[in-house]
């Protein structure tokens, strides 16, 4: 129980499996692809040095072929080398330890640390210069093949990384790689210009450049048959004309799935007059179906507090958040007063379950929340829920609130619908004008250890600066982050002094007309300044902060 223990608290062993348990439901559904996958194998067993660049357009499926990749990669091998083969492989943007260049490239280092001595690991722990760690992590991968080891690096998403340390530009990615280590990148056409470096990175060489293009309009249907029989469903003749139709517009992935899930709920009677025919419309019309089935505020405040979040939410977090959503209680209470003023647990479970397997649940902060699986859902969604930009602000106030624990532990002003006010005053029952919604409290420390140390409300220290600066609160954010010593010490000690300069790059990177106080906003350039040159004390202790 102690080992399991420790491996739970080890964040290293929480990111590899993480990203080990993206890759298992990626391909778990994965066929066809035949002639994509020869050419990544020829690519990674052939004698080329060079990175291997899977491309194509969102949604076409770069993503399900490089975990499939990654599944395959000690099948062809020959039986000789697979027990030495090291698979890294990273799912950029879905972890904060996959967010940043930075941040992947040092967990990939830790991850090979495992394989090398310690005094590796305490190297790492020392490492502040971005391209000192560019030249660590070809050190250690380098110095791994010369053992007689075969790496290989997979990471996708390359534009889901943020900006900083040149992610985007590709300065820390070399031409060629040592022998017996393969690196495979996988990217958008057109997002950052990072195909368009790449090409000139390598010179154009075509072997190295692997297109996904969406499946043939027959595969698709087929696939979607098959689906349908394992749950024991089939169509009518004119409901497949319509399927075939809609296919033969747009036969990605993405689009296949969201095709199938609309088409299992179908009776042989079900009216169906035409389908959506591209990603956009399919997700707006599964958002629209939602509605009508758990009510418009309902779904689209949770759906608004998943998008606006910084790193997914918790299903303890999204209760506590409606409950204290005045326009969603008076939904679903329209009718009915329950004994506490606060969210029927049922009520996002529910919707939850009904959203499937488009929320992934993910590890955040130590803890598991849920996230969009896919970016286009995560766009579709803001557009869609953020047209209006008072209600995208109001979300992140709310969210700050919730972070900032404004209503722990005290009542908070109810509004008691119209009808239930007059249900209520006919029974002679007063409506109630406030009530606790018995939200969880927010403290920077959560909980005292018996050797002194604390266990730190790593949720807190991570969303809440994010929803400050995104709800225009600046003051609130000087005053609750920058010059807080507390909350900028245990960010320090609960993360790293990377991370609490990109917290403090959320504000230093609004346009001037945003940043309010003048006086204010330089003081808060000389705090990110002095933090960004204390590596060496605050590396040593998150104490010599106030000394700094």
């Amino acid at each position: 129980m102690n080992q399991l223990s420790g491996l739970e608290s080890d964040s290293l062993y929480t990111e590899v499996l993480q990203h080990s348990h993206q890759c298992v439901s990626y391909v778990k559904q994965f066929q066809g692809r035949q002639s994509c996958m020869e050419a990544v194998k020829r690519q990674l067993m052939g004698p080329s040095t060079r990175p291997v660049v899977i491309y194509g357009c969102s949604g076409s499926g770069k993503t399900s072929v490089l975990a499939r990749a990654g599944v395959l990669i000690r099948d062809w091998l020959p039986q000789s080398q697979r027990s030495e083969a090291l698979i890294f492989m990273r799912f950029l943007g879905t972890s904060p330890a996959s967010s940043s260049i930075r941040q992947t490239l040092k967990s990939i280092c830790l991850q090979m640390a495992v394989f090398m001595s310690q005094s590796e690991t305490e190297l790492l722990q020392t490492l502040e210069d971005f391209r000192d760690l560019v030249e660590n992590f070809y050190r250690m991968a380098e110095t791994l093949c010369q053992q007689g080891r075969r790496i290989f690096v997979l990471l996708d998403s390359l534009d889901q990384l943020d900006a900083s340390d040149g992610a985007h530009s590709l300065n820390w990615l070399r031409a060629e790689q040592p022998n017996n280590m393969k690196l495979v990148l996988s990217c958008l056409p057109e997002l950052h210009g990072i195909l368009d470096t790449c090409q000139r990175l390598l010179e154009n060489d075509a072997d190295a450049f692997i297109e996904v293009r969406g499946l043939e309009p027959s595969l698709c249907c087929s696939i979607v048959q098959q689906m349908l029989e394992t749950r024991g469903r089939c169509l009518t003749a004119s409901q497949w004309k319509l399927v075939q139709s809609a296919f033969n517009e747009c036969s990605l992935p993405i689009f296949m799935t969201l095709m199938f899930n609309e088409v299992v709920q179908w009776r042989s009677y079900t009216p169906i007059e035409s389908l959506q025919h591209t990603v956009r419309g399919a997700i707006i019309h599964f958002f629209g179906r939602l509605e009508k089935q758990f009510g418009t505020l309902l779904v689209r405040h949770s759906l608004s507090y998943i998008t606006a979040s910084r790193n997914g939410l918790s299903d303890v977090e999204m209760e506590d958040l409606l409950s204290l959503d005045e326009d969603v209680l008076g939904e679903i209470f329209a009718h009915h007063l329950p004994p506490f003023i606060r969210v029927p647990p049922l009520c996002w479970t529910r919707l939850r379950h009904e959203i499937g397997d488009y929320l992934v649940e993910r590890e955040a902060d130590a803890s598991r929340v849920f996230f969009w699986y896919h970016r286009q859902f995560w766009e579709v969604a803001r557009e869609y829920l953020f047209v209006d930009s008072a209600h995208a602000r109001a979300t992140h106030s709310r969210l700050a609130d919730y972070f900032l624990g404004v209503w722990a532990g005290k009542a908070k002003p109810f509004h008691c619908p119209t009808n239930l006010a007059a249900k209520l005053s006919r029974q002679g029952i007063a409506p109630p004008t406030e009530a606790d919604r018995q939200v969880a409290a927010q403290p920077h420390t959560l909980q005292m250890q018996a050797d002194g140390s604390r266990r730190l409300n790593l949720r807190k220290l991570s969303e809440l600066p994010y929803h400050l600066v995104r709800s225009g609160r600046i003051e609130e954010f000087h005053r609750e982050v920058t010059f807080n010593v507390v909350h900028l010490e245990a960010r320090l000690t609960s993360s790293s002094r990377y991370q609490l300069m990109r917290d403090l790059r959320l504000f230093l990177d609004l346009n001037e007309s945003e940043k309010g106080d003048w006086n204010a906003a330089v003081d808060a350039e000389r705090v990110f300044n002095a933090i960004r040159v204390a590596s060496l004390s605050l590396g040593h202790s998150s104490l010599a902060l106030a000394v700094d």
